[in-house]
Formats: structure tokens, C-alpha cells, sequence
């Protein structure tokens, strides 16, 4: 008896990490770990993406002065638990009352779509898009997010200021790596 609730419970746990785990480990080494120039507080603007065990980040440091960050993530799986961090002076909506308090925004939905735009952020959700535009100036803003299901790839169409921004203002990975474009992707193989 017992040994059959060991393998119930084994069996259970293979198919919830297989429903949930997704594509954990799955993704290129070169975007694992935070990129040096991000870690060092290297301070020059443009975009910073990683991978790690708690997901995918992308963050976005203005440098000096103002830009408006703006890009699409899309992603053939399923985004989850989407979060928006260390957002400028706004970090959280007072004017709804069902997120007052709490970060930006914050989206784990099943399906459907979710949008929240406060003065300065936008930013529309769905299970296999995430649309985003800040204003941002003097600190970073970033946003973090878990792909599940079986995600082929992740796309981003990165731009700061209304234009596709040059390879070397896009950062990823631990060694510091640029893609070939503002439009670029990484493949879960």
C-alpha cells in the first residue's frame, strides 16, 4: 500500500511538473545569468535581459535624462506571473482600488487578457504577448515574467525613444552578450 502511494505521488509530481515546470532549462546557455554590465550598475542605457530559476527579466536603464522604453514579448507557450518592478515615482496605481498598493502591475492569469496604464506606464498582457511603454528617467525599470507550456521561443521588438535602438544598447546574459537586431529571439531547444 504504501509503495503504491510512492508511486502516486511520484507519478503526480512528474505531471505537475510537466503541466507547470514547462521549459525550465531548456533555453540557451548564453542568456542565464544577469548581465555584468546591469550587475555592476554600469549605468549605460538601453535594455538588459536574462533568464535565471526564477524566470525571465528585462530591464531598462534610461541613463541620464528621460526615454520612453517601449517593446513587445511574445512567446509561442504561456506567460505567467508577470510582474512590473522599481517603476519611477509610480510604483504602484492609487486609482485602482483592486491593485492599490501593489506593484504596478502584477498579472497571473490563466488565459484572457489583462492592460493597466498609469501616467508614464502601459502595459497589456496576454498568455502569449506582453506589451509594454515607459517613461523612465534616473533608475531602472524591469519586468519579470515565467514562460510555461511548451514555449519554442521568446521574441523581442525592442525600442527606446520611438526607434529600434542599436545591437550594443541590448545586453543579455552573463557575459554581456548583444543580439544582431533590436528584433531578436531566443529558441528553447
Amino acid at each position: 500500500m504504501q509503495m503504491q502511494r510512492n508511486l502516486l505521488a511520484i507519478a503526480l509530481a512528474v505531471l505537475l511538473l510537466a503541466a507547470f515546470g514547462g521549459t525550465a532549462g531548456a533555453w540557451p546557455s548564453e542568456i542565464e545569468d544577469r548581465p555584468f554590465r546591469f550587475a555592476s550598475g554600469g549605468g549605460a542605457p538601453g535594455y538588459y535581459a536574462w533568464h535565471d530559476a526564477h524566470g525571465f527579466h528585462l530591464w531598462m536603464l534610461p541613463g541620464s535624462g528621460s526615454h520612453t522604453f517601449m517593446g513587445t514579448i511574445r512567446t509561442d507557450g504561456r506567460f505567467v506571473g508577470i510582474r512590473g518592478h522599481h517603476l519611477d515615482g509610480a510604483e504602484s496605481f492609487q486609482s485602482y482600488p483592486e491593485i492599490s498598493g501593489r506593484p504596478w502591475f502584477e498579472v497571473a492569469h490563466p488565459a484572457g487578457e489583462a492592460g493597466f496604464v498609469a501616467p508614464g506606464r502601459e502595459a497589456e498582457c496576454s498568455p502569449s504577448r506582453i506589451f509594454f511603454k515607459f517613461t523612465t528617467a534616473d533608475a531602472a525599470d524591469g519586468i519579470w515574467f515565467q514562460v510555461s507550456g511548451n514555449a519554442t521561443y521568446i521574441g523581442f521588438d525592442l525600442q527606446m525613444d520611438g526607434r529600434g535602438l542599436p545591437r550594443n544598447q541590448i545586453w543579455y546574459g552573463g557575459s554581456s552578450w548583444h543580439p544582431e537586431t533590436y528584433k531578436f529571439k531566443f529558441e528553447n531547444k
